[in-house]
């Protein structure tokens, strides 16, 4: 338009990297209307693995909410079965690295000695959505990844529940927000309203507290 002091060189680079930042599944997930991208500053060799424990962490929607369906337990077709496995459960592997590595910041343990993470390293989150054509600008935050992650334990640490000697589980934000979702009949979508998702989202990255919303939906 005309009327904004940047350069057509700047404003290239923003949207190359802006798009290539949503093209990742491992820089960015969706919630409801809010879409999170995020990254971290490179130069030391050392966090080629944060973006990626990132999205595992705020396992949200590498997949929508309409597409992650319980499992029924009398599935009988194979096939059937492990496709939902794909759209349903986060991989063991992926969900033992981030109970790793929760655990030591829980603990108040150093990260120095896991490869590609660095606590001190700056990371950056932006909360995008998009109405009537125009890209809005929800939020944007510059932190320490250390400090993400302390939020993000401090989340789970208060979901936790003492139990005996059952194995260890993360309720994963999809699941909060498939219980908070108006969803009456099995054919029906989910209809999580954003104000909801977007607001447990700010909780659990930004440390703040839950959206009272939250409560009443479910």
């Amino acid at each position: 338009g005309e009327n904004a002091p940047i350069s057509e060189e700047v404003a290239f680079a923003y949207t190359t990297a802006l798009n290539h930042l949503l093209k990742s599944r491992d820089n960015c997930v969706k919630i409801g209307d809010t879409t999170i991208v995020f990254w971290a500053e490179k130069g030391n060799g050392k966090t080629q693995f944060m973006d990626t424990l990132m999205a595992d962490m705020l396992w949200v929607s590498k997949y929508d909410l309409n597409s992650a369906e319980e499992i029924e337990e009398d599935e009988t077709e194979e096939t059937d079965k492990k496709k939902k496995k794909q759209k349903t459960e986060v991989d063991p592997e992926t969900e033992q690295n981030v109970y790793k590595i929760l655990q030591k910041v829980r603990n108040g343990e150093s990260l120095d000695g896991i490869e590609g993470i660095d606590a001190s390293a700056t990371f950056y989150m932006l909360g995008l959505s998009v109405a009537d054509g125009r890209l809005i600008v929800k939020f944007f935050n510059k932190d320490t990844f250390g400090n993400y992650l302390n939020n993000i334990a401090q989340h789970y640490e208060d979901l936790d529940i003492t139990n005996g000697n059952f194995k260890k589980t993360f309720i994963w934000p999809v699941r909060i927000l498939r219980e908070a979702s108006k969803k009456v009949k099995p054919e029906e979508e989910f209809n999580v309203p954003d104000r909801i998702t977007y607001g447990l989202m700010k909780s659990i990255i930004f440390g703040e507290k839950y959206p009272i919303d939250l409560y009443l939906a479910i």
